[in-house]
């Protein structure tokens, strides 16, 4: 008898629908997966060099590091478009990868997910903007 072990080799695994065919066991694990994330991001930020938040500018556009959050009230629809974008720009980063002395690490993390209420106070006139931009 030969026994052969294996070990999984992916960063992380989405199940298939087919998987989990309730709803309710789908969006707990999209739950605990998303937690998951968050402590992930939150270990890879306490480990990060003290270069890595480091500004020489007041533009945050210029910086070499990112960090944003907002809360935004739109359709679900247009949220699925803008997602979609998105993913084309995280995908348009991991084939710019390259192997250069001048190269250096990034992590990235994102999460973006219904809420029920804002934490963060917004005002009227954004709130109007937003509803009329696509």
């Amino acid at each position: 008898m030969t026994e052969k072990l294996y070990k999984s080799t992916a960063h992380s695994y989405i199940p298939s629908n087919e998987l989990l065919p309730f709803q309710e066991m789908n969006s707990e694990s999209g739950r605990y997966m998303t937690v998951a994330g968050l402590e992930r991001a939150k270990q890879r930020a306490i480990e990060a060099p003290e270069t890595a938040f480091m500004n020489d500018t007041e533009n945050p556009k210029d910086w070499n590091h990112i960090s944003a959050q907002l809360e935004v009230k739109i359709s679900e629809e247009k949220f699925k478009k803008w997602v979609r974008k998105y993913q084309d720009l995280l995908e348009e980063l991991q084939y710019m990868n390259e192997d250069s002395e001048h190269s250096k690490w990034f992590y990235v993390s994102t999460f973006g997910f219904n809420i029920v209420e804002p934490y963060f106070k917004s005002n009227k006139k954004a709130e109007n903007t937003n509803d009329t931009k696509e």
